[in-house]
């Protein structure tokens, strides 16, 4: 062959290009290929979608549940204080005054009465010196 062949346009008959196997299965797979393109971009339209609703359900539950820790953080900081006031009312009551008063009164007697000898026994100081003797003993002695 020489160069000029090469170079110019080949004379193949086009109807014989057409009956070419290549040919023939991309005219038989075009439609298959534009379904699929179809497909991909419902797909494709589908997730994106998908993707915003989501993000935006995410954040507006964040949202939410920040407003209800802020409301449900002073619901609590207002019991608590009602709950103070209150409890700190009872304790002033007069009721509870002589109640008080009755029970400082018997333990008072108990303490100054026949309970005393018991009392000094449990809260003697002198088992402080008495245990730290025995426990020196107990390391130096042996």
């Amino acid at each position: 062959m020489d160069k000029v062949t090469l170079l110019t346009v080949s004379r193949v008959d086009r109807q014989v290009a057409a009956m070419a196997p290549v040919s023939n299965i991309l005219s038989q797979a075009t439609p298959a290929f534009i379904l699929d393109e179809r497909f991909q971009k419902a797909i494709s339209t589908l997730t994106v979608t998908l993707y915003f609703q989501t993000r935006f359900l995410a954040a507006t539950t964040l949202y939410a549940s920040r407003i209800l820790a802020v409301q449900a953080y002073f619901a609590t900081t207002f019991g608590a204080a009602m709950s103070r006031k209150l409890l700190a009312g009872i304790w002033d009551s007069a009721a509870v005054q002589r109640l008080r008063k009755k029970m400082f009164e018997d333990f008072a007697k108990w303490i100054l009465g026949s309970g005393n000898t018991i009392f000094c026994a449990l809260f003697w100081p002198g088992w402080w010196v008495i245990g730290c003797a025995v426990l020196a003993v107990a390391q130096f002695g042996g």
